[in-house]
Protein backbone atom coordinates (compact mmCIF):
# COMPACT_ATOMS: atom_id res chain seq x y z
CA UNK A 1 0.00 0.00 0.00
CA UNK A 2 1.26 3.48 -0.85
CA UNK A 3 1.37 5.25 2.74
CA UNK A 4 -1.43 7.42 3.55
CA UNK A 5 -1.87 10.13 6.67
CA UNK A 6 -4.03 10.02 9.44
CA UNK A 7 -5.93 13.30 7.90
CA UNK A 8 -6.33 11.96 4.50
CA UNK A 9 -7.52 8.56 6.19
CA UNK A 10 -9.98 10.16 8.36
CA UNK A 11 -11.21 12.53 5.68
CA UNK A 12 -11.94 9.79 3.12
CA UNK A 13 -14.43 7.95 6.59
CA UNK A 14 -15.99 12.00 7.42
CA UNK A 15 -14.88 10.95 10.71
CA UNK A 16 -13.52 12.84 13.78
CA UNK A 17 -9.59 12.01 14.32
CA UNK A 18 -8.58 12.00 18.44
CA UNK A 19 -4.61 11.60 18.82
CA UNK A 20 -1.68 11.07 17.13
CA UNK A 21 -0.88 14.30 14.74
CA UNK A 22 -2.88 14.58 11.35
CA UNK A 23 0.08 13.83 9.10
CA UNK A 24 1.21 10.40 10.74
CA UNK A 25 1.58 7.62 8.35
CA UNK A 26 -0.13 4.82 7.82
CA UNK A 27 1.52 1.88 5.81
CA UNK A 28 -1.26 -0.72 6.06
CA UNK A 29 -4.66 -1.38 6.92
CA UNK A 30 -6.24 -4.32 9.07
CA UNK A 31 -9.35 -5.64 10.30
CA UNK A 32 -7.95 -8.20 12.15
CA UNK A 33 -6.02 -7.82 15.63
CA UNK A 34 -3.53 -10.80 14.93
CA UNK A 35 -1.92 -9.14 11.85
CA UNK A 36 -1.37 -5.84 13.06
CA UNK A 37 2.08 -4.56 12.76
CA UNK A 38 4.13 -1.19 13.73
CA UNK A 39 2.57 1.92 11.22
CA UNK A 40 -0.63 0.25 10.47
CA UNK A 41 -3.97 1.38 11.03
CA UNK A 42 -6.57 -1.19 12.98
CA UNK A 43 -10.47 -1.04 11.81
CA UNK A 44 -12.86 -2.48 14.30
CA UNK A 45 -15.52 -4.28 12.72
CA UNK A 46 -18.18 -6.08 14.47
CA UNK A 47 -19.98 -9.22 13.33
CA UNK A 48 -21.95 -12.15 14.12
CA UNK A 49 -19.15 -13.57 16.23
CA UNK A 50 -16.71 -10.78 16.91
CA UNK A 51 -16.48 -7.23 17.81
CA UNK A 52 -12.90 -5.78 16.97
CA UNK A 53 -13.58 -3.01 19.60
CA UNK A 54 -12.79 -5.69 22.31
CA UNK A 55 -8.93 -5.16 20.76
CA UNK A 56 -8.52 -1.98 19.51
CA UNK A 57 -6.41 -0.77 22.51
CA UNK A 58 -4.17 -3.97 22.38
CA UNK A 59 -3.51 -3.19 18.29
CA UNK A 60 -2.08 0.14 19.33
CA UNK A 61 -0.13 -0.99 22.11
CA UNK A 62 1.09 -3.93 19.31
CA UNK A 63 2.04 -0.90 17.30
CA UNK A 64 -1.06 0.39 15.53
CA UNK A 65 -0.67 4.12 14.66
CA UNK A 66 -4.38 4.20 15.33
CA UNK A 67 -7.77 2.85 15.58
CA UNK A 68 -10.66 3.11 13.52
CA UNK A 69 -13.82 2.76 15.77
CA UNK A 70 -17.67 3.61 16.46
CA UNK A 71 -18.50 7.10 17.70
CA UNK A 72 -20.08 5.53 20.67
CA UNK A 73 -16.70 3.62 21.41
CA UNK A 74 -15.52 5.16 24.64
CA UNK A 75 -11.54 4.16 25.22
CA UNK A 76 -9.89 3.63 28.78
CA UNK A 77 -7.08 4.59 27.98
CA UNK A 78 -4.91 7.30 25.67
CA UNK A 79 -4.62 6.51 22.21
CA UNK A 80 -5.07 7.32 18.50
CA UNK A 81 -8.87 7.04 17.14
CA UNK A 82 -11.10 7.87 13.85
CA UNK A 83 -14.33 7.88 15.63
CA UNK A 84 -16.96 6.86 12.66
CA UNK A 85 -20.60 6.20 12.25
CA UNK A 86 -20.23 2.68 10.62
CA UNK A 87 -16.38 1.18 10.83
CA UNK A 88 -18.10 -0.99 7.45
CA UNK A 89 -18.50 1.61 5.49
CA UNK A 90 -15.41 3.81 6.60
CA UNK A 91 -13.30 0.71 5.91
CA UNK A 92 -14.99 0.90 2.07
CA UNK A 93 -14.85 4.45 1.94
CA UNK A 94 -11.11 4.34 2.83
CA UNK A 95 -10.85 1.71 0.29
CA UNK A 96 -12.30 4.06 -2.37
CA UNK A 97 -10.41 7.18 -1.47
CA UNK A 98 -7.10 5.53 -1.72
CA UNK A 99 -8.15 4.03 -5.08
CA UNK A 100 -9.26 6.86 -7.00
CA UNK A 101 -6.84 9.29 -5.73
CA UNK A 102 -3.27 6.87 -6.46
CA UNK A 103 -4.67 5.11 -9.30
CA UNK A 104 -6.47 7.79 -11.47
CA UNK A 105 -5.42 5.92 -14.69
CA UNK A 106 -6.11 2.03 -13.50
CA UNK A 107 -7.63 -0.34 -15.70
CA UNK A 108 -10.31 -1.55 -13.52
CA UNK A 109 -12.16 -4.97 -14.30
CA UNK A 110 -15.11 -6.59 -12.43
CA UNK A 111 -16.50 -10.07 -12.54
CA UNK A 112 -19.63 -11.59 -11.31
CA UNK A 113 -21.93 -14.29 -11.94
CA UNK A 114 -23.81 -17.53 -10.26
CA UNK A 115 -21.03 -19.59 -11.69
CA UNK A 116 -17.39 -19.40 -12.48
CA UNK A 117 -16.34 -16.07 -11.04
CA UNK A 118 -13.12 -16.62 -9.51
CA UNK A 119 -11.86 -19.06 -12.27
CA UNK A 120 -12.94 -16.55 -14.36
CA UNK A 121 -11.22 -13.34 -12.76
CA UNK A 122 -8.11 -15.37 -12.06
CA UNK A 123 -8.13 -16.28 -16.10
CA UNK A 124 -8.63 -12.77 -16.98
CA UNK A 125 -5.69 -11.48 -14.83
CA UNK A 126 -3.37 -13.79 -15.99
CA UNK A 127 -4.35 -12.71 -19.58
CA UNK A 128 -3.67 -8.90 -18.95
CA UNK A 129 -1.03 -9.77 -16.89
CA UNK A 130 1.10 -10.81 -19.71
CA UNK A 131 1.08 -6.78 -20.85
CA UNK A 132 0.38 -4.81 -17.65
CA UNK A 133 0.80 -4.89 -13.69
CA UNK A 134 -2.32 -6.66 -12.37
CA UNK A 135 -3.66 -6.96 -9.48
CA UNK A 136 -6.48 -9.47 -8.82
CA UNK A 137 -8.75 -10.20 -5.73
CA UNK A 138 -7.44 -12.79 -3.66
CA UNK A 139 -9.26 -16.02 -3.77
CA UNK A 140 -12.60 -14.83 -2.91
CA UNK A 141 -12.09 -11.76 -1.35
CA UNK A 142 -15.84 -10.20 -3.33
CA UNK A 143 -17.58 -9.00 -0.33
CA UNK A 144 -17.72 -5.68 1.15
CA UNK A 145 -14.50 -6.69 3.78
CA UNK A 146 -13.05 -8.61 1.10
CA UNK A 147 -12.81 -6.33 -2.06
CA UNK A 148 -11.74 -3.03 0.35
CA UNK A 149 -8.57 -4.99 1.48
CA UNK A 150 -8.09 -5.91 -2.02
CA UNK A 151 -7.95 -2.12 -3.25
CA UNK A 152 -5.95 -1.21 -0.20
CA UNK A 153 -3.86 -3.81 -1.34
CA UNK A 154 -2.55 -2.36 -4.67
CA UNK A 155 0.91 -0.64 -5.53
CA UNK A 156 2.44 1.77 -7.28
CA UNK A 157 3.42 0.92 -10.37
CA UNK A 158 -0.39 -1.42 -10.74
CA UNK A 159 -1.96 -0.59 -14.18
CA UNK A 160 -4.84 -2.93 -14.20
CA UNK A 161 -7.46 -4.28 -11.44
CA UNK A 162 -9.61 -7.46 -11.69
CA UNK A 163 -12.03 -7.24 -8.71
CA UNK A 164 -14.76 -10.29 -8.33
CA UNK A 165 -17.81 -9.33 -6.88
CA UNK A 166 -19.47 -11.49 -5.04
CA UNK A 167 -23.39 -11.15 -3.46
CA UNK A 168 -26.23 -12.64 -1.11
CA UNK A 169 -29.07 -9.90 -2.14
CA UNK A 170 -30.33 -6.58 -3.61
CA UNK A 171 -27.63 -3.68 -2.99
CA UNK A 172 -24.62 -5.69 -2.57
CA UNK A 173 -22.54 -5.77 -6.00
CA UNK A 174 -24.15 -1.71 -6.46
CA UNK A 175 -22.48 -1.14 -3.05
CA UNK A 176 -18.87 -2.90 -4.32
CA UNK A 177 -19.52 -1.46 -7.59
CA UNK A 178 -19.62 2.44 -6.32
CA UNK A 179 -16.25 1.35 -4.38
CA UNK A 180 -14.54 0.70 -7.56
CA UNK A 181 -16.55 2.06 -10.45
CA UNK A 182 -15.32 -0.51 -13.01
CA UNK A 183 -14.98 0.54 -16.48
CA UNK A 184 -16.54 -2.73 -17.81
CA UNK A 185 -18.04 -5.45 -16.35
CA UNK A 186 -18.24 -9.50 -16.91
CA UNK A 187 -20.87 -11.79 -15.94
CA UNK A 188 -20.16 -15.59 -16.23
CA UNK A 189 -24.24 -16.61 -16.26
CA UNK A 190 -27.31 -16.32 -13.96
CA UNK A 191 -28.09 -19.91 -12.44
CA UNK A 192 -29.52 -20.86 -9.14
CA UNK A 193 -27.03 -19.77 -6.29
CA UNK A 194 -28.91 -17.26 -3.96
CA UNK A 195 -31.98 -18.26 -4.88
CA UNK A 196 -32.98 -19.40 -1.02
CA UNK A 197 -32.55 -15.44 -0.69
CA UNK A 198 -33.78 -14.07 -4.05
CA UNK A 199 -36.45 -15.87 -4.66
CA UNK A 200 -36.34 -16.32 -8.85
CA UNK A 201 -33.09 -16.21 -11.54
CA UNK A 202 -34.91 -12.60 -12.62
CA UNK A 203 -34.10 -11.52 -9.39
CA UNK A 204 -30.48 -12.59 -9.12
CA UNK A 205 -30.19 -11.20 -12.55
CA UNK A 206 -31.10 -7.80 -11.43
CA UNK A 207 -29.13 -8.55 -8.65
CA UNK A 208 -25.64 -8.93 -10.67
CA UNK A 209 -26.90 -6.57 -13.42
CA UNK A 210 -26.22 -3.64 -10.54
CA UNK A 211 -22.99 -3.82 -11.63
CA UNK A 212 -24.29 -1.03 -14.40
CA UNK A 213 -24.52 1.50 -12.26
CA UNK A 214 -20.28 2.00 -12.74
CA UNK A 215 -21.92 3.34 -16.42
CA UNK A 216 -23.76 6.32 -14.88
CA UNK A 217 -23.77 9.01 -17.47
CA UNK A 218 -22.11 11.28 -14.31
CA UNK A 219 -18.88 8.78 -14.02
CA UNK A 220 -18.50 7.85 -17.96
CA UNK A 221 -18.95 9.61 -21.50
CA UNK A 222 -18.73 6.83 -23.49
CA UNK A 223 -20.96 3.39 -23.91
CA UNK A 224 -20.64 0.92 -20.86
CA UNK A 225 -19.38 -2.36 -21.68
CA UNK A 226 -20.85 -5.59 -20.62
CA UNK A 227 -19.34 -8.79 -21.48
CA UNK A 228 -21.55 -11.48 -20.56
CA UNK A 229 -22.28 -15.68 -21.23
CA UNK A 230 -24.61 -15.22 -24.30
CA UNK A 231 -25.25 -18.93 -24.41
CA UNK A 232 -27.17 -18.41 -20.63
CA UNK A 233 -30.85 -18.16 -21.05
CA UNK A 234 -31.28 -14.70 -19.30
CA UNK A 235 -27.72 -12.74 -20.16
CA UNK A 236 -28.74 -13.32 -24.27
CA UNK A 237 -31.87 -11.46 -23.83
CA UNK A 238 -30.34 -8.30 -24.66
CA UNK A 239 -33.70 -6.33 -24.32
CA UNK A 240 -34.04 -7.21 -20.43
CA UNK A 241 -30.41 -6.63 -20.36
CA UNK A 242 -30.43 -3.07 -21.70
CA UNK A 243 -33.94 -2.14 -20.02
CA UNK A 244 -32.71 -3.17 -16.16
CA UNK A 245 -29.43 -1.14 -17.45
CA UNK A 246 -31.53 1.69 -18.24
CA UNK A 247 -33.41 1.80 -15.38
CA UNK A 248 -30.24 1.83 -13.03
CA UNK A 249 -29.16 5.07 -15.07
CA UNK A 250 -26.88 3.53 -17.33
CA UNK A 251 -28.36 4.67 -20.67
CA UNK A 252 -25.36 3.51 -23.30
CA UNK A 253 -24.68 -0.21 -22.54
CA UNK A 254 -22.58 -2.05 -25.11
CA UNK A 255 -23.14 -6.32 -24.63
CA UNK A 256 -21.03 -8.41 -25.90
CA UNK A 257 -21.53 -12.14 -25.60
CA UNK A 258 -19.22 -14.58 -25.47
CA UNK A 259 -19.95 -18.63 -26.01
CA UNK A 260 -20.53 -21.47 -28.54
CA UNK A 261 -23.86 -20.01 -29.92
CA UNK A 262 -23.90 -18.56 -33.28
CA UNK A 263 -24.90 -15.09 -32.01
CA UNK A 264 -22.18 -14.80 -30.08
CA UNK A 265 -19.25 -12.34 -30.64
CA UNK A 266 -16.97 -14.39 -29.61
CA UNK A 267 -17.45 -17.92 -30.38
CA UNK A 268 -16.18 -21.15 -29.95
CA UNK A 269 -16.69 -24.05 -32.12
CA UNK A 270 -14.81 -27.46 -32.80
CA UNK A 271 -14.36 -27.50 -28.88
CA UNK A 272 -13.13 -30.65 -28.09
CA UNK A 273 -10.68 -32.59 -25.24
CA UNK A 274 -6.64 -33.11 -25.86
CA UNK A 275 -4.75 -34.62 -23.52
CA UNK A 276 -5.42 -32.70 -20.45
CA UNK A 277 -6.31 -29.66 -21.94
CA UNK A 278 -9.00 -28.34 -24.41
CA UNK A 279 -8.74 -27.06 -28.39
CA UNK A 280 -11.43 -24.96 -29.92
CA UNK A 281 -11.51 -22.69 -32.72
CA UNK A 282 -12.15 -18.91 -31.82
CA UNK A 283 -14.26 -17.00 -34.30
CA UNK A 284 -14.95 -13.12 -33.50
CA UNK A 285 -14.55 -9.83 -36.06
CA UNK A 286 -10.87 -10.36 -35.85
CA UNK A 287 -11.10 -13.52 -37.60
CA UNK A 288 -10.59 -17.26 -36.87
CA UNK A 289 -8.18 -18.71 -34.58
CA UNK A 290 -6.85 -21.93 -33.32
CA UNK A 291 -6.91 -21.84 -28.94
CA UNK A 292 -5.11 -24.47 -26.88
CA UNK A 293 -6.13 -24.33 -23.26
CA UNK A 294 -4.68 -26.45 -20.79
CA UNK A 295 -7.15 -27.21 -18.50
CA UNK A 296 -10.11 -29.69 -18.92
CA UNK A 297 -13.83 -29.19 -19.07
CA UNK A 298 -16.17 -26.89 -21.70
CA UNK A 299 -17.08 -24.92 -18.74
CA UNK A 300 -13.50 -23.20 -18.47
CA UNK A 301 -13.45 -22.51 -22.31
CA UNK A 302 -16.60 -20.24 -21.34
CA UNK A 303 -14.11 -19.01 -18.93
CA UNK A 304 -11.06 -19.00 -21.59
CA UNK A 305 -13.58 -16.85 -24.23
CA UNK A 306 -14.44 -13.85 -21.34
CA UNK A 307 -10.73 -13.39 -20.85
CA UNK A 308 -9.72 -12.93 -24.61
CA UNK A 309 -13.08 -10.59 -24.68
CA UNK A 310 -11.55 -8.66 -21.99
CA UNK A 311 -7.81 -8.87 -23.42
CA UNK A 312 -9.28 -7.34 -26.54
CA UNK A 313 -11.50 -4.71 -25.01
CA UNK A 314 -8.49 -3.92 -23.01
CA UNK A 315 -6.16 -3.08 -26.21
CA UNK A 316 -4.95 -6.72 -26.66
CA UNK A 317 -4.62 -8.63 -29.88
CA UNK A 318 -6.29 -11.53 -30.18
CA UNK A 319 -3.14 -13.67 -30.72
CA UNK A 320 -1.49 -12.16 -27.64
CA UNK A 321 -4.07 -12.82 -25.48
CA UNK A 322 -4.83 -16.71 -27.00
CA UNK A 323 -0.84 -16.86 -26.51
CA UNK A 324 -0.92 -15.71 -23.14
CA UNK A 325 -3.70 -18.68 -22.46
CA UNK A 326 -1.29 -20.76 -23.48
CA UNK A 327 1.17 -20.64 -20.49
CA UNK A 328 -1.68 -21.04 -18.03
CA UNK A 329 -0.37 -23.05 -14.86
CA UNK A 330 -2.57 -25.75 -12.72
CA UNK A 331 -1.07 -24.01 -10.28
CA UNK A 332 -4.09 -20.96 -11.09
CA UNK A 333 -7.02 -23.40 -11.35
CA UNK A 334 -9.63 -23.71 -9.38
CA UNK A 335 -9.99 -27.03 -10.53
CA UNK A 336 -7.05 -29.12 -9.81
CA UNK A 337 -6.37 -32.55 -11.10
CA UNK A 338 -4.04 -34.88 -9.18
CA UNK A 339 -2.12 -37.60 -10.40
CA UNK A 340 -1.21 -41.12 -9.14
CA UNK A 341 -0.83 -44.24 -9.90
CA UNK A 342 -3.75 -45.80 -11.33
CA UNK A 343 -5.83 -43.04 -10.16
CA UNK A 344 -6.96 -39.24 -11.26
CA UNK A 345 -8.56 -37.01 -8.64
CA UNK A 346 -10.43 -33.99 -9.60
CA UNK A 347 -10.15 -31.89 -6.51
CA UNK A 348 -13.31 -29.32 -7.43
CA UNK A 349 -13.52 -29.01 -3.94
CA UNK A 350 -14.24 -24.54 -3.30
CA UNK A 351 -17.41 -24.86 -4.00
CA UNK A 352 -20.77 -26.61 -5.80
CA UNK A 353 -24.41 -25.74 -7.67
CA UNK A 354 -26.55 -27.22 -10.06
CA UNK A 355 -24.14 -25.45 -12.66
CA UNK A 356 -20.76 -25.93 -11.76
CA UNK A 357 -21.92 -30.00 -10.62
CA UNK A 358 -22.69 -30.36 -14.21
CA UNK A 359 -19.94 -29.27 -15.67
CA UNK A 360 -17.62 -31.11 -13.15
CA UNK A 361 -19.21 -34.31 -13.99
CA UNK A 362 -18.75 -33.50 -17.55
CA UNK A 363 -15.10 -33.22 -17.01
CA UNK A 364 -15.13 -36.49 -15.12
CA UNK A 365 -17.16 -38.65 -17.70
CA UNK A 366 -14.37 -37.91 -20.55
CA UNK A 367 -11.65 -38.79 -18.39
CA UNK A 368 -10.00 -41.99 -19.90
CA UNK A 369 -10.17 -44.00 -16.74
CA UNK A 370 -12.56 -47.24 -16.43
CA UNK A 371 -14.15 -46.41 -13.55
CA UNK A 372 -15.69 -42.94 -12.55
CA UNK A 373 -16.60 -42.74 -8.82
CA UNK A 374 -18.43 -39.43 -7.60
CA UNK A 375 -18.07 -37.76 -3.73
CA UNK A 376 -20.31 -35.10 -3.67
CA UNK A 377 -21.02 -33.11 -0.76
CA UNK A 378 -24.64 -30.82 -0.21
CA UNK A 379 -25.43 -27.42 -2.24
CA UNK A 380 -26.27 -24.94 -0.39
CA UNK A 381 -28.58 -21.72 -0.94
CA UNK A 382 -30.50 -23.20 -3.32
CA UNK A 383 -33.94 -22.40 -1.53
CA UNK A 384 -37.35 -24.28 -3.21
CA UNK A 385 -35.05 -26.31 -5.61
CA UNK A 386 -32.70 -27.59 -3.61
CA UNK A 387 -34.68 -31.20 -3.45
CA UNK A 388 -35.06 -31.25 -7.54
CA UNK A 389 -31.23 -30.00 -8.31
CA UNK A 390 -29.95 -32.99 -5.79
CA UNK A 391 -31.70 -35.47 -7.21
CA UNK A 392 -30.88 -33.89 -10.86
CA UNK A 393 -27.40 -34.01 -10.21
CA UNK A 394 -27.49 -37.60 -8.64
CA UNK A 395 -29.25 -38.91 -11.59
CA UNK A 396 -26.42 -37.69 -14.10
CA UNK A 397 -23.58 -39.05 -11.51
CA UNK A 398 -25.41 -42.49 -12.45
CA UNK A 399 -25.26 -42.06 -15.98
CA UNK A 400 -21.38 -41.01 -15.48
CA UNK A 401 -20.14 -42.84 -12.67
CA UNK A 402 -20.22 -46.45 -11.26
CA UNK A 403 -19.89 -45.44 -8.04
CA UNK A 404 -21.44 -42.75 -5.61
CA UNK A 405 -20.74 -41.43 -1.99
CA UNK A 406 -22.88 -38.70 -0.80
CA UNK A 407 -22.12 -36.02 2.09
CA UNK A 408 -24.33 -34.23 4.06
CA UNK A 409 -28.02 -33.78 4.84
CA UNK A 410 -29.24 -32.92 1.80
CA UNK A 411 -26.95 -35.31 -0.05
CA UNK A 412 -29.68 -37.94 -0.18
CA UNK A 413 -31.07 -36.80 -2.98
CA UNK A 414 -28.26 -37.04 -4.56
CA UNK A 415 -28.62 -41.03 -3.43
CA UNK A 416 -32.09 -41.35 -4.66
CA UNK A 417 -30.73 -39.63 -8.32
CA UNK A 418 -28.06 -41.91 -8.43
CA UNK A 419 -30.17 -45.27 -7.95
CA UNK A 420 -33.09 -44.68 -9.68
CA UNK A 421 -30.68 -44.79 -12.73
CA UNK A 422 -27.96 -46.83 -11.85
CA UNK A 423 -30.26 -49.48 -9.78
CA UNK A 424 -27.71 -49.59 -7.19
CA UNK A 425 -26.43 -48.69 -3.61
CA UNK A 426 -24.70 -45.68 -2.81
CA UNK A 427 -23.37 -44.24 0.54
CA UNK A 428 -24.59 -41.61 2.38
CA UNK A 429 -22.25 -39.88 5.17
CA UNK A 430 -23.28 -37.00 7.27
CA UNK A 431 -19.25 -35.30 7.44
CA UNK A 432 -16.49 -35.13 4.70
CA UNK A 433 -13.90 -36.64 7.01
CA UNK A 434 -16.47 -39.68 7.29
CA UNK A 435 -16.38 -40.15 2.88
CA UNK A 436 -13.10 -40.69 3.21
CA UNK A 437 -12.59 -44.56 4.52
CA UNK A 438 -15.54 -45.32 1.97
CA UNK A 439 -14.01 -43.76 -1.24
CA UNK A 440 -10.49 -45.82 0.14
CA UNK A 441 -12.34 -48.97 0.08
CA UNK A 442 -13.92 -48.65 -2.96
CA UNK A 443 -10.33 -47.21 -5.07
CA UNK A 444 -8.53 -50.50 -3.61
CA UNK A 445 -11.35 -52.67 -4.55
CA UNK A 446 -11.08 -51.75 -8.38
CA UNK A 447 -8.14 -51.37 -8.31
CA UNK A 448 -7.65 -55.43 -7.35
CA UNK A 449 -9.79 -55.53 -10.10
CA UNK A 450 -7.35 -54.39 -12.36
CA UNK A 451 -9.26 -50.91 -13.14
CA UNK A 452 -8.13 -47.64 -13.21
CA UNK A 453 -10.36 -44.89 -11.12
CA UNK A 454 -11.17 -41.03 -11.86
CA UNK A 455 -12.64 -39.46 -8.76
CA UNK A 456 -14.62 -36.25 -8.82
CA UNK A 457 -14.88 -34.58 -5.13
CA UNK A 458 -16.97 -31.81 -4.98
CA UNK A 459 -19.28 -29.98 -2.62
CA UNK A 460 -20.40 -26.52 -1.13
CA UNK A 461 -17.31 -24.70 0.44
CA UNK A 462 -19.01 -25.50 4.20
CA UNK A 463 -19.15 -28.90 3.70
CA UNK A 464 -15.25 -29.05 3.49
CA UNK A 465 -15.00 -31.71 0.86
CA UNK A 466 -11.32 -30.68 0.32
CA UNK A 467 -11.00 -33.35 4.01
CA UNK A 468 -11.55 -35.78 1.35
CA UNK A 469 -9.01 -35.08 -0.94
CA UNK A 470 -6.68 -34.23 1.63
CA UNK A 471 -7.84 -37.85 2.93
CA UNK A 472 -7.68 -40.06 -0.49
CA UNK A 473 -4.37 -38.74 -1.24
CA UNK A 474 -2.18 -39.07 1.90
CA UNK A 475 -3.29 -42.87 1.25
CA UNK A 476 -2.24 -43.02 -2.56
CA UNK A 477 0.88 -41.51 -1.57
CA UNK A 478 1.71 -44.04 0.88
Amino acid sequence: MIPMTLKEIAAYTGGTLRGNPEDTQVSSIVTDSRKVVPGCLFVALRGEKFDGHQFAEQALQEGAVGAVVLSSYKPEGAGCFIFVEDTLLALGRIASGYLHTHFTKLRKIAVTGSVGKTSTKDMIAHVLSGKWKTCKTPMNFNNEIGLPMTLLGLDAGDEVLVSEMGMRGFGQIRYLTELVEQDLTVITNIGTSHLEILGSRENILRAKMEACFAGLGARMNKPYRLIVNGDNDLLQDTKLLKKIAKEYGCNHLVIIPFGFGAKCAYRATDVRMDGMGMRFTLWCDQGHFSVYLPLLGEHNVYNALAAICVGVACGLSVETAIQQLSFWGEDASRQRILHFTGVTVIDDTYNASPESMRASLGVLSKLPETCKIAVLGDMLELGSVSEASHLAIGELAGAFCEDLIAVGELAGGYCRGFSSVKGTETVLVDKAEAAVPELIARCKARKELGETVAILIKGSHSIHMERVTEGISAYLNS
